[in-house]
C-alpha cells in the first residue's frame, strides 16, 4: 500500500482556459511544473502563440508544491546500565531509492513513485543517523560512525 494513500490525489496537473472579453484565463492547479507537465506547457505556448495574442492572466492558486519528509522516530527505552560497543557505518540502498521521489510498492513485483513528495536528505544518512542517535540516546558506545 503506498506511504501516502490516505492524501487527496493532487500531483496530476490540469489547466482549463477560459475566454473572457479582456483575454483569456489559464487556471492551472495540481503539481505543476514546466518539465513534468508537457501537456500543460503545449496548451499555454499554443495560447502565448495565438495569431493575435490578447491579454492572458495566469491564475496559480490551485497549483502545489513538493513536499518534503525526514524521520521522527519515538525516544529509545531507557537505558539499563548495559554498555556495549558497536560500529554503525551508513545504510546502503538502490540508487533508484536516493534519485528524489519517494518509492512505494503496489505490489511485491512493482513499485510506483511519488513525484511531488521527497526526502528532505538522502534516505540512507536519515536512517543511519537515526539509528545513531537511537542508539547514543540509550547509552550505547558507538565506533566507526560513518555518518
Amino acid at each position: 500500500m503506498p506511504l501516502l494513500a490516505d492524501r487527496k490525489r493532487v500531483d496530476k496537473p490540469e489547466i482549463d482556459i477560459v475566454d473572457t472579453e479582456n483575454g483569456a484565463l489559464a487556471s492551472l492547479k495540481g503539481r505543476v511544473d514546466i518539465d513534468s507537465s508537457p501537456a500543460v506547457r503545449d496548451r499555454l505556448l499554443a495560447l502565448l502563440h495565438a495569431p493575435r495574442p490578447r491579454a492572458v492572466s495566469i491564475d496559480l492558486s490551485r497549483v502545489g508544491y513538493p513536499a518534503y519528509y525526514t524521520l521522527n522516530l519515538p525516544a529509545p527505552p531507557a537505558a539499563e546500565n548495559v554498555r556495549t560497543s558497536i560500529a554503525v557505518r551508513e545504510f546502503q540502498s538502490p540508487n533508484y531509492l536516493r534519485q528524489g521521489p519517494i518509492v512505494y510498492r503496489t505490489t511485491p513485483e512493482e513499485i510506483g513513485f511519488y513525484e511531488y513528495h521527497r526526502w528532505a536528505a538522502d534516505p540512507r544518512t536519515l536512517l543511519t543517523s537515526a539509528v545513531i542517535d537511537h542508539l547514543r540516546a540509550g547509552g550505547q558506545v558507538l565506533h566507526g560512525l560513518y555518518v
